[in-house]
């Protein structure tokens, strides 16, 4: 087996894996866009049924991917239309809120609305129920949510998470190639031509690159697909519903997946020129960032105050992630070769490559910190809330991945060619490879609920 089927083949695994754990996992996102009132009001007792029905959330909503369906007392639903007609329009207050009308009912007692709604700002769902009464309270009919599709759900972050993946060995193979790059460069300018000049250093395999595109813009496609009918809790024979499509493109998050795309067939056209010319990290890592950006212009850091910079703070934590982590790949990939790809010549690689890591994960650790900070702000948000208790486990992965790194450290300080150390630097990368893993899944979960703050 080739050293590509059988890194492929661990890729594979590693994707399944992630995907199995999103399936288990997933679970509806807890809200983004707050029920702020109604009329009628929760818990209400009214003279006569009112003809609309008016919901105000906290923030923007996107219509056409939220819903609204009306219960009567007899069970009977009362909307007009039905949620895929698309009956909820625009309440009174403007685009936060939401109004669907209503057919009438000459029986009194109590009425259930339930209600699901897609904030505009970061493209979360949230759902919940409203009960009133006309004339007197009874007995509310049994009415199921307007749902939540696990496995869609699922599949959408299953794109983000190849995303990242693909990213990761983007920007892993952009770092490390630059680095030989130079290197050689320096060397060739500073050594006179003798028969006993070193071999060239091993050089950063490509290939990683390729696949990392390859990765990205399926993931991509996937997250277009699966962004509308998982937030309308619909499954999978959705995703090719092309009036959704639509609906996507026209959010942030549609406009950061275009952003993504066109990125993608820029590197498609003039990528590999760049790369194999490149003699510093400039260029390379500039792609790197503004994909990453695609991640910081949306999502958390998108609302509340100071967005801006935390949307900077986000790209830079994206793009230093994917340094590392990619970097990791790379550097497995040399140690898997055999020959003279092993050797003195890799230990020279893998020493910068612990240099340009230590940079990643100091970058990457302050600006989660001030993310933390800006999401959770206090020590009952870390302990009481989803997000803080998925945060705490990232920091717990981190911290066991950066002690495995740092045994890496050291086996690098003390390289020698014989005495089976590349064995046990193989072995601790491919921990590291795993724990980052997790931590690119745990990555997801957190975007998928809502920051303790």
């Amino acid at each position: 087996m080739s050293l590509k089927q059988s890194l492929g083949r661990r890729i594979l695994t590693v994707c399944a894996a992630a995907f199995a754990a999103l399936v288990v996992v997933a679970g509806p996102a807890s809200a983004h866009a707050e029920l702020v009132g109604s009329t009628p009001s929760q818990g209400s007792v009214v003279a006569s049924e009112p003809a609309q029905m008016t919901l105000r959330f906290s923030e923007e909503i996107v219509l056409r991917l939220s819903a609204v369906k009306v219960i009567g007392p007899d069970g009977r639903r009362l909307d007009a239309g039905s949620l895929d007609a698309g009956s909820p329009h625009a309440g009174p207050s403007g685009a936060d809120s939401m109004a669907v009308d209503l057919a009438a009912d000459a029986r009194h007692g109590t009425f259930v609305v339930v209600w699901q709604v897609t904030a505009a700002d970061d493209g979360h769902a949230s759902s919940g129920t409203v009960m009133f009464a006309v004339g007197a309270a009874s007995t509310p009919a049994s009415v199921a949510g307007l749902g939540h599709n696990r496995l869609t759900s699922a599949v959408y972050d299953a794109g983000q998470w190849l995303g990242f993946a693909g990213l990761a060995m983007i920007g892993g193979v952009a770092g490390l190639h630059s680095f030989r790059q130079r290197k050689q460069d320096e060397d060739a300018a500073g050594d006179p031509p003798t028969t006993n000049r070193p071999a060239p250093e091993a050089s950063a395999p490509t290939w990683p690159a390729a696949f990392g595109w390859s990765l990205l813009l399926i993931g991509t496609l996937i997250q277009v697909l699966a962004y509308a009918p998982a937030a309308r809790g619909l499954p999978l024979t959705h995703l090719l519903d092309r009036s959704l499509w639509s609906v996507t493109l026209a959010t942030r998050e549609g406009h950061a997946f275009m952003a993504r795309l066109v990125l993608l067939a820029v590197a498609a056209v003039v990528g590999d020129a760049v790369l194999r010319r490149a003699t510093g990290p400039g260029l390379p890592l500039a792609f790197t960032v503004a994909v990453a950006a695609t991640w910081g212009a949306t999502g958390h850091a998108a609302t509340g105050g100071g967005a801006p910079v935390a949307m900077v703070a986000l790209t830079l934590h994206v793009a230093a992630m994917a340094v590392w982590v990619g970097g990791l790949f790379v550097v497995a990939v040399l140690l898997a070769g055999r020959g003279a790809a092993v050797g003195t010549a890799v230990a020279s690689a893998v020493r910068r490559f612990s240099r340009l890591a230590l940079a990643s994960v100091a970058l990457l650790v302050a600006t989660g910190l001030y993310q933390a900070w800006r999401e959770v702000g206090s020590v009952s948000g870390l302990m009481d809330t989803t997000y803080g208790r998925l945060l705490l486990a990232k920091v717990a992965v981190l911290l066991c991945v950066l002690g495995v790194a740092r045994g890496s450290r050291g086996i690098v300080a003390t390289w020698r060619e014989a005495g089976g150390s590349e064995g046990a630097l193989r072995r601790n990368v491919t921990v590291e490879l795993a724990g980052a893993s997790v931590l690119l899944l745990l990555a997801v979960l957190l975007g998928g609920n809502a920051p303790a703050r």
